[in-house]
């Protein structure tokens, strides 16, 4: 909390960054977690399964699935998937214009979006599959609708043909979702279930029971199987739906608007919640500089601080 106020403020009020310094810090940040996921890989065909200099610590069998610098493949495929949305969306205000889907693989998108697409496929996590699904909602728009759809759903039967584990993983965690049974969703993915069946749990919670508004207590959640998701989201356990109230205030007032694609990554990448995890602290401060930018369009000192 403390780091998110420091951030904010050296955002918003000092104005530290312009639009060219953060989308290269953004560059910069992708290349870095894409470069150590490759080294990964390389050491994984080698026939080197643990190399810690390099944060290979652990055997996932997943193929070339690893991890690069984040602890598990779906952390690090939702903050690729939020680090490339943010670069389209600090393109566009800097161009003042859309970034068509024709113009992912040309000019400076060229090499991260090939390397995401790469990344998204052999990570081994079927929520970088979900997340990128999202960042494909970006161009879903006006004549380039009928143009990604085509491609879109082409991309789906490929995956599914050419049978990708992490990909079906993905699909059958959709499926058991949409029956808003929490113990489907854990049976099906337990990996998943510790996002999804929280806010199942939640919508299904006893809303008359006072310890549900004020929470049971602090650590009261590590009695609820949180590996599984058999808690509530975004700590209610703990310290109540009060509280959780206050977090989505202080998540959609500074950093995310609530009808955005924003809104959709924070509800299924971070269960959302936050709670006292880094990477979602983090995806956080990006969409935070984001909303700077998108809020200050036409004010000279975001192109230049001059």
């Amino acid at each position: 909390m403390i780091t998110f106020v420091v951030v904010y403020t050296a955002v918003w009020d000092y104005k530290i960054l312009n639009l060219s310094e953060f989308i290269n810090f953004l560059r910069i940040f992708f290349y870095v977690l894409v470069g150590f996921l490759i080294a990964q890989q390389l050491c994984l065909i080698a026939g080197f399964r643990l190399m810690p200099i390099i944060n290979l610590c652990q055997e996932l069998y997943r193929g070339l699935g690893a991890n690069s610098l984040t602890f598990e493949p779906s952390t690090l495929g939702r903050l690729l998937a939020v680090i490339y949305y943010a670069i389209l969306k600090c393109m566009e205000y800097y161009r003042d214009e859309k970034i068509k889907i024709t113009e992912v693989f040309d000019g400076d998108l060229k090499w991260i979006s090939i390397l995401y697409i790469w990344a998204v496929i052999t990570m081994g996590s079927g929520t970088a599959f979900v997340a990128a699904g999202l960042v494909s909602l970006y161009f879903m728009r006006g004549r380039y609708l009928f143009l990604a759809i085509p491609i879109f759903i082409g991309v789906y039967f490929l995956l599914e043909y050419m049978g990708n584990e992490s990909f079906v993983r993905a699909q059958q965690a959709s499926i058991a979702t949409m029956t808003g049974d929490a113990d489907v969703v854990r049976e099906t993915d337990g990996s998943a279930s510790m996002r999804i069946a929280p806010m199942l749990n939640t919508l299904k919670a006893d809303f008359t029971s006072l310890n549900f508004w004020i929470g049971n207590g602090c650590d009261s959640l590590s009695h609820y199987e949180i590996a599984i998701g058999k808690g509530f989201m975004g700590h209610i356990n703990d310290y109540g739906l009060v509280s959780y109230i206050l977090e989505l205030v202080l998540v959609f007032s500074c950093c995310i608007r609530f009808r955005s694609i924003g809104t959709m990554f924070f509800f299924t990448g971070t269960g959302g919640g936050i709670g006292n995890i880094s990477y979602g602290w983090g995806l956080l401060m990006i969409f935070m500089v984001v909303k700077y930018f998108s809020d200050n369009i036409g004010n000279d000192e975001i192109y230049d601080k001059g």
